[in-house]
């Protein structure tokens, strides 16, 4: 809890300090690497709840960009961030 303090009192956080808050997790879930969960290990998304995994196919939080044959780039998770700043900040 100590620490998240410290991050959400940095200025680049402040701004969504007061929509973060600390959630009573079980021990199992301390050790995860999200670092092996976005270069696909699979024994490591079996760890992932469910919750989780359902924000991840949402979101497409750890996808790369999409490049269409027009030559756009679509990036879903960098839109999903962008509307949230937007809902978060005006």
């Amino acid at each position: 809890e100590k620490e998240l303090q410290v991050l959400l009192n940095r200025p680049e956080n402040e701004r969504f300090a007061q929509y973060v808050h600390t959630l009573p997790l079980d021990a199992q879930y301390r050790h995860m690497s999200s670092t092996l969960i976005r270069q696909g290990n699979a024994a490591s998304l079996h760890e992932v709840p469910a919750e989780v995994q359902q924000f991840m196919r949402e979101t497409h939080v750890y996808e790369p960009p999409l490049h269409q044959p027009d030559g756009t780039i679509v990036d879903a998770y960098a839109e999903h961030v962008q509307e949230m700043n937007r809902l978060l900040l005006g």
